[in-house]
């Protein structure tokens, strides 16, 4: 999962009935005022007979594997270390939060509630069970699941009160109907959590969607979207959890977000019952300055104004960059997550089918991989096919840049970074790749190949993708010439004196595969070696 965001989806696996019975304890004192009662929802539910209202002695059945009907056993296997459920839970932005708790406004409730059904009823149309008899090992599309969904308006208290945070924890049992079977079995929830980052932008492209057809002008951010109007300062004076967790997690030199989620739960404070949610809205609103105030009130007198007019354009565009992004540096992608990337792209601007309509007029190039849909572009195809041409018309093509054996200067470098100096030193082939990760000393043996090199009349033109590697951590290293990839695919007089020698691209991982591919064609023309070290699994582009 990627870092703590508020507005994010969640899919938390809980695997003891004790916990699981502990939603609907937790759920039913906000009946008293604070939150609504739980509802049960899914298809699942109805072939159980639940509707309406989720009662303790259904909910209780069920966390303990029991048919809240009949009270027998609801699956037929049932180990001690049995899975309960995954709790989903769907987040909206901060200030549509804040929004909607000041003004308890019922549309803003009605539209967040109308995204969380849609992208649950979507997930539940794709829920899998396993299929283990008469030799098959293969999972099955059930289409039901049984989930409760408790809706919540605040975030645990922080300094003896809660912030207004709306959100919905949707309870998913792990059980699904197999109809084939005609019984009840567990759930095969591995899809659903590999997919976390598309039905999240669903939810997100849906809600946006919903407010700007209220009125409300929505705008994107670098982690999803907020409405228009209200400061950061604001936002940030209401996520006073969200801070609570992020100075702990600093302090403790936590990072990882998923280390993260668990120092939430460790440090989280009980719930709060002494406040009635007028008490609560009455305490939030004074915690407002004059100028919050009027923005929050302009905000509010926009909700049900006339939505602003539609660019059919929009859509098209988020497609594009979606495929422009993605297919920077991958040759092929899940078709999910380029579907998720120009959801994100269009948050508030279009609703999700005119992304997917957009998105399926695109000529991609569609195939399934690893159970997967997964898609690549014509263009993109054509850049792979030449790189791996040219490096394969490059084998064998050259004789060694040294005739003998290397005399090592440096008797400290370890047996794998020598023998990454012998592979450029001997190697045949004018692609040459030396893959490590940080900390593996390829600054070092890159330096003793640089030697081996010079004692052969040749020269190295080091690069890197960013300034920061080329610019001061090669020349620092003795690369007093190095400079960025972007730097030398414009400048023809440094390309001129690459002719003939050896170019080193350090840090190759960031390329995008464009890039590579245009790197490749420069050093067929140029009649360079080619030296690509880095790490594959490094982040993004810089581009």
């Amino acid at each position: 999962m990627r870092r703590r965001n508020g507005s994010m989806l969640r899919i938390i696996q809980n695997s003891t009935a004790v916990g699981a019975k502990s939603y609907y304890s937790t759920a039913d004192y906000y009946s008293e005022g604070q939150e609504l009662v739980g509802q049960w929802k899914g298809r699942g539910a109805k072939l159980l007979g639940l509707s309406g209202n989720v009662e303790k002695r259904d909910w209780d059945a069920l966390c303990d594997n029991l048919d809240p009907r009949t009270g027998a056993t609801l699956t037929s296997r049932q180990p001690a270390s049995r899975r309960i459920g995954y709790d989903i839970n769907f987040h909206p932005p901060k200030s549509y939060s804040l929004l909607y708790e000041l003004t308890d406004d019922p549309r803003l409730l009605s539209a967040f509630k109308d995204a969380v059904d849609a992208t649950m009823q979507e997930m539940e149309a794709e829920m899998e069970t396993r299929v283990r008899h008469s030799g098959r090992n293969e999972d099955r599309t059930t289409g039901n699941m049984v989930w409760g969904e408790y809706i919540h308006h605040t975030s645990r208290p922080v300094d003896g009160f809660p912030d207004p945070q709306l959100h919905a924890h949707c309870f998913t049992f792990n059980t699904t109907f197999d109809s084939e079977e005609g019984r009840w079995k567990a759930g095969q929830f591995a899809g659903l959590k590999r997919d976390a980052r598309f039905f999240e932008a669903m939810f997100h492209s849906r809600l946006s969607h919903a407010a700007s057809q209220l009125g409300l002008p929505v705008v994107r951010t670098k982690q999803g979207w907020e409405l228009a109007g209200l400061d950061r300062t604001t936002l940030a004076k209401f996520s006073r959890r969200t801070q609570a967790i992020e100075a702990k997690a600093a302090a403790k030199g936590i990072t990882d977000p998923v280390q993260k989620s668990a120092l939430g739960v460790l440090t989280r404070a009980g719930k709060s019952k002494e406040l009635s949610m007028p008490e609560l809205r009455r305490l939030w609103a004074d915690r407002l300055d004059a100028t919050e105030s009027d923005a929050l009130q302009r905000l509010a007198e926009a909700i049900g104004t006339e939505p602003e007019k539609p660019d059919p354009s929009r859509a098209e565009r988020s497609a594009t960059h979606a495929v422009d992004h993605c297919f920077e540096r991958s040759a092929v992608v899940p078709e999910r997550v380029l579907a998720a990337t120009a959801l994100r792209h269009g948050y508030g601007q279009a609703h999700p089918t005119q992304i997917h309509t957009a998105l399926a007029a695109k000529p991609l190039i569609r195939a399934q991989h690893r159970g997967r849909d997964c898609v690549t572009t014509q263009e993109v195809l054509a850049e792979e096919r030449g790189m791996i041409e040219f490096a394969r018309k490059g084998r064998g093509s050259l004789p060694p840049i040294a005739a003998g054996p290397h005399r090592f200067s440096r008797d400290w470098l370890g047996p794998d970074q020598k023998a990454a100096v012998e592979h450029v030193l001997h190697a045949y082939d004018r692609v040459v790749s030396i893959r490590g990760g940080a900390g593996t000393g390829k600054t070092s043996l890159m330096q003793e190949a640089d030697e081996g090199i010079r004692a052969a009349g040749l020269q190295v033109y080091a690069f890197a993708p960013s300034a920061a590697a080329s610019r001061s951590v090669l020349r620092d290293e003795g690369f007093a010439s190095a400079d960025t990839v972007a730097r030398l695919l414009v400048d023809e007089k440094l390309q001129n004196k690459l002719r003939g020698q050896v170019m080193w691209v350090d840090e190759a991982g960031l390329l995008s595969s464009r890039t590579m591919a245009q790197l490749f064609k420069l050093a067929d023309l140029l009649d360079v070696r080619i030296v690509l070290s880095g790490d594959r699994g490094q982040h993004g582009s810089v581009a």
